[in-house]
């Protein structure tokens, strides 16, 4: 999940030009407009999300957060997903952005 550009255009075009710069995109498949929403979204198992940092303040205790740090001179910026159930698939994109990224370990 991500954010359209007509309602967060500087975190939008942040976390696109980093993708790029990278060589690759994830597929978007679902855009919102509310952070609330988002972490709802995730919460019930229907997908992962980038987001800024401070939107864990919002989350409960069921998601997970994980800095991404190809932005973080910029803005921080959190890859969420949630703790119980099925998460293999998050796990799964959290492995391909580390090995993207250049980063060893998970935190």
């Amino acid at each position: 999940m991500g954010f359209p550009k007509r309602s967060s255009p500087i975190l939008h075009e942040m976390l696109w030009g980093s993708f790029r710069s990278l060589g690759w995109q994830p597929d978007i498949v679902c855009e919102v407009i509310g952070k609330s929403t988002m972490l709802r979204l995730v919460g019930h198992g229907i997908g992962i999300a980038l987001s800024p940092a401070w939107v864990k303040s919002l989350s409960s205790k069921s998601l997970k957060f994980v800095p991404y740090y190809e932005n973080a001179r910029e803005i921080d910026l959190y890859i969420s997903y949630r703790t119980s159930g099925d998460v293999k698939e998050a796990l799964a994109f959290f492995d391909a952005v580390k090995y993207v990224s250049g980063e060893a370990t998970r935190s």
